[in-house]
This record gives C-alpha cells, structure tokens and sequence, in this order.
C-alpha cells in the first residue's frame, strides 16, 4: 500500500481540486494500461510491438464525434491529398510516457482545471518552434494523428533576457502530433504575455 501511494502521490497537480485531480491521473493510468485491449489496430493510436505489453506513443484518449467545418476538412484534404477522410475526434493524446497533452475539448472547469492544452512544437528541418493551443486531435487511421491547434502569433525570443512572449491568438491550421514537444504555460504580467516551458526554448 505504502508503494502505490509512493506512485500516486506525485500524480496530485490541482491544489484547488486535489481529490479530483488524483482520481483522473490514477484512471488515465488505467487507460493507458488497458488500452492494448481495447483499441482496434487500424487506428493506429497504438501499435503492438514484439512484447505484449508494449505500446508505442503516441496514444490518443477520450473519442468524442468531432463536427468538422468546410474549412477544416478543406486544409486537411489539401495537406494530405486524399479526399472522402474518415475521422475520429480525440480529447487527449499521451505524446510519451511522461507527458499528456490536452485539448480545448478536454477542459470542463476551466477556473480549477489544469490547462494542459497549450504547447510547443516544432516542424522538421526548422529550427523556429511554433506556440499553440490545442483545440482537439483526430485519428486518420493510416494517414497518421494529427492536431488542430489555435497558433500564438507575434512570437518575440529575447535570448539576453531569457524571455519569450506572444502579442495575439492567431489562425487556426492542422499539425502531425510527432511534431508536439512539450507543454507551455502562459504569464500575463503588465500587458506582457510571458511563455513558460520545461525544455529549453532558446536552443
């Protein structure tokens, strides 16, 4: 008992709702536990490898019916060059073991829940990371897992000062979740709107 309280005690994130927030980690742990049984293979959230119990991220969590705009199909089609898409809408995606990324769809009480839609990513073969906010994720079978995501436009990187801010939300467009790195946390201090992270944004 003393070790499973040793694994679950660092889980508790909410101050405000610790009970609420402990109960969800230890249930999303579950999911990821089970979920090797209960995913069909053609998703392609999840991938069997040679051990039984291996699963390769990232794993989409929480399908819901997403209703998807002209628009949105529209880009979608457009980057992937395939008509007649068949998509499943997800609220979470667990990126790696470490670290699970939510979306706009995933926040119900937005004064107490923790808001963990916000992140960094970067696209192959650039060396400038983009910030947005996740509004949801979607499972294309073969085609992959991508991510529709709300861009944090007017990026300023003060390498001296060791600060980074945004001025405006800004356009909406789709993303492969391989591309996500970590989450990012937002300051807002004197009209300034400083990004926070764990990695090292200036690298």
């Amino acid at each position: 008992m003393e070790r499973f309280c040793g694994i679950i005690k660092p889980k508790a994130r909410s101050k405000s709702q610790l009970n609420a927030s402990l109960a969800n980690a230890v249930i999303i742990a579950e999911h990821l536990n089970h979920v090797k049984f209960t995913r069909s293979m053609r998703l392609g959230a999840v991938t069997i490898k040679s051990s039984p119990t291996a699963i390769s991220y990232p794993v989409l969590l929480d399908c819901f019916k997403p209703h998807l705009s002209t628009y949105q199909r529209t880009c979608l089609e457009m980057i992937l060059k395939c008509h007649n898409l068949v998509i499943e809408g997800y609220k979470r995606c667990q990126l790696r073991q470490d670290l699970l990324v939510g979306s706009t769809q995933s926040q119900r009480r937005s004064d107490v829940n923790r808001r963990d839609y916000r992140i960094c990513y970067q696209e192959p073969g650039k060396r400038q990371r983009g910030f947005s906010e996740v509004q949801y994720f979607a499972c294309l079978g073969e085609l992959g897992n991508w991510a529709w995501i709300r861009t944090l436009d007017g990026v300023e990187v003060d390498k001296m000062k060791g600060v980074i801010n945004f001025h405006c939300i800004g356009s909406h467009h789709w993303i492969p979740v391989e591309w996500m790195q970590s989450l990012i946390g937002i300051i807002r201090e004197s009209g300034v709107n400083l990004i926070v992270s764990d990695i090292d944004l200036f690298s």
